[in-house]
């Protein structure tokens, strides 16, 4: 077998296993990448995913808040039919009297309120009050109660037609606000403030009043101009007080335009985002796995190519390309090895009688065709452990290892004879066959020595008129002539 053939084979597994492992790196780079380019717009989207949770609970603080001023104005329906015209002390007594909640407050319309809670002395005074004056709900920003307390206040006018009357307002402590936020802190480690359409604080989360400034500030720079409340949700990257960047994220409430504003820092992603590195090392581990089990399959199928064409090679470098069967130097090597082993057995040598004339009469093609056809008379009617074999042209061989004798021969090679003969294929040509055969150990303990005998006896059966099958014994003790005769 040629060394050249390994070569080229090794180079070509070598070049197909290079090939897969740079595909594999390539595409684990182009993924790494991929990730690296898209993970700022991964956490932007995830921390705007972020912001919606804490919008939805603030969406229901609203909803609350807009439940309370609902129900502040059918106290205020009440006291306008029990008044009459005019919102005077005994009637404001009269009605909040009938008020359940202490953190609700009347007012006339000269400004006196009245409640059974302490409430700002100067909370009719405030900026924000002038809308409640001016017939439109008002909430106000953080303000400070009479025991210091953080308090907003949140206010509707009472008119009658279009007059003034007073206002009812709910006074709430930012506490109150707060519990909104609870479930929410886990979302943001450095808290989360409410502010009003005029960006002034009204409350926030347990961190909220640590951080009221520094969130305000950070609100103001980057707060996007021109955008007016309740337009979308933002989150900017920003460069907080440790120097890290994390993204300032503000969200719309329907709550009269009120903004709730937060900090979501990578900690506070890492629950909802793998950690870089790790993705990659998932991904390249992945890949590793695959390029593994791609080199294992490689290696299978190569290894199952070469044992085939290994198979083919041998099968091409010992046998005969035309009949498949054994050529001479492997005949040679395993008549000698069954004569190395067992010491016995026949050797039998033939030609077909005037071959050259059906070549020359009806053309190579049909010459073939006949060689073919021995062939497969040789493999039906021989006995099923002979070696088969052609020298080339029209000479073949056959050893039979169990025959020890001329006359344990005769049977088998009779009817090999005879199915040449009535083969209808080769009667079509009138194809015969001369036959000589020599027996081990008797004639000799080697191919070599055997092969020169039973060619001795096979031109002997020519001499002899051809069609017929002479052993090497009988040309020795002439004037027998021949085994079999037609």
């Amino acid at each position: 077998m040629p060394t050249s053939f390994f070569k080229q084979r090794r180079r070509a597994m070598l070049a197909a296993m290079a090939y897969i492992l740079f595909l594999t790196l390539g595409i684990g780079w182009s993924i790494a990448a991929f990730i690296d380019e898209r993970d700022k717009v991964m956490v932007h989207n995830i921390s705007l995913f972020l912001m919606r949770g804490v919008q939805d609970q603030a969406f229901e603080m609203a909803a609350q808040f807009q439940y309370k001023l609902l129900g502040m104005q059918a106290v205020a329906q009440d006291v306008i039919q029990s008044s009459g015209e005019e919102l005077d002390a005994e009637s404001l007594q009269r009605c909040t009297g009938r008020i359940l909640a202490d953190n609700l407050f009347i007012t006339n319309d000269k400004g006196h309120a009245w409640s059974q809670s302490a409430i700002p002395a100067d909370l009719l005074e405030k900026d924000f009050y002038q809308h409640v004056l001016a017939g439109r709900p008002a909430v106000s920003p953080l303000l400070t109660g009479t025991e210091g307390e953080d308090l907003v206040v949140l206010a509707i006018p009472v008119v009658r037609g279009n007059r003034f009357l007073g206002s009812l307002g709910a006074i709430y402590r930012s506490e109150n606000f707060t519990n909104y936020f609870q479930l929410s802190s886990f979302l943001s480690s450095d808290g989360i403030i409410l502010l009003n359409a005029d960006g002034r604080v009204i409350g926030g989360s347990p961190n909220g009043p640590q951080v009221t400034h520094y969130f305000l500030d950070l609100y103001q720079r980057h707060m996007p101009s021109g955008k007016t409340p309740g337009t979308g949700n933002w989150a900017f990257p920003v460069t907080d007080r440790q120097g890290r960047t994390v993204y300032l994220c503000i969200g719309n409430l329907p709550l009269h335009d009120w903004r709730v504003v937060t900090l979501i820092t990578d900690k506070d992603l890492s629950l909802n985002l793998h950690d870089r590195s790790l993705v990659l090392r998932n991904l390249f581990l992945r890949l590793g796995v695959c390029f593994v089990l791609t080199m294992i399959f490689v290696i299978i199928f190569m290894r199952a190519m070469f044992a085939r064409r290994m198979d083919s090679l041998a099968r091409e470098a010992s046998t005969d390309p035309l009949t498949g069967l054994l050529n001479r130097a492997s005949f040679e090597r395993r008549v000698d090895g069954c004569l190395q082993k067992a010491g016995q057995g026949l050797l039998l040598v033939f030609d077909l009688d005037n071959f050259k004339q059906i070549n020359d009469q009806y053309g190579h093609p049909v010459g073939d065709a006949v060689i073919l056809q021995v062939g497969k008379i040789m493999r039906t009617s021989l006995p099923e452990k002979t070696f088969l074999g052609r020298l080339g042209g029209d000479e073949f061989l056959a050893f039979l290892p169990a025959i020890t004798s001329t006359e344990a021969a005769k049977p088998p090679l009779d009817r090999f004879m005879n199915a040449i003969r009535t083969d209808e294929q080769l009667h079509r040509y009138h194809v015969t066959a001369s036959m000589g055969i020599s027996i081990a150990p008797q004639n000799g303990k080697k191919f070599h020595r055997l092969y020169s005998c039973a060619d001795v006896a096979l031109y002997a059966s020519k001499r002899c008129g051809r069609n017929r099958i002479s052993s090497y014994e009988q040309v020795q003790a002439t004037p027998l002539p021949t085994l079999s005769e037609h």
